[in-house]
């Protein structure tokens, strides 16, 4: 059984093979991914950095009146980029 889908911008072509598991069917294409970003890491220190990815969020006064600004932040350079690489400022919550 084949079934295609569609995945970061690529066509993913998806066979019932059991030696392939999902991680490999998406972590390889996220890998490639990343690499054309400018980032040379393996799949386990994508997967890893990705795992420990998570935003502080700054909060500055706005004087008397009026709400605080806030800022989200993630202080790792690597984590920064894949955010960028995968857009995952889209996924993060709102407000």
């Amino acid at each position: 059984m084949r079934r295609g889908w569609s995945c970061f911008g690529k066509r993913l072509l998806v066979t019932d093979q059991d030696e392939w598991s999902v991680a490999e069917v998406v972590a390889h294409p996220m890998r490639r991914e990343a690499h054309q970003g400018g980032l040379e890491l393996s799949v386990r220190e994508l997967l890893a950095a990705l795992a420990g990815v998570q935003e502080t969020v700054l909060l500055y006064p706005a004087g008397k009146k009026g709400r605080p600004r806030a800022q989200r932040v993630i202080t790792d350079t690597t984590q920064q980029r894949l955010r960028d690489v995968f857009n995952l400022s889209a996924f993060a919550p709102r407000r």
